[in-house]
């Protein structure tokens, strides 16, 4: 193990009724692309700026 290592934590997926952030809010050639991730078998998350800027009630610049 390496020093001064640190633990790396699990992400924390928050559920629909605490975010109210909708599908129809997420960018449509960026959901494509999720979805077309998720068919070929991986996972796809939207995290970043976009979920950031969502909460506060801002206009996303880009979507990580």
């Amino acid at each position: 193990m390496l020093k001064n290592s640190r633990k790396i934590s699990q992400a924390e997926i928050i559920s629909f009724s605490k975010h109210k952030i909708s599908r129809k809010d997420i960018d449509r050639d960026v959901f494509s692309i999720a979805e077309r991730l998720e068919i070929e078998g991986h996972s796809s998350y939207v995290v970043g700026g976009f979920i950031r800027d969502s909460i506060l009630g801002l206009v996303p610049k880009d979507f990580d």
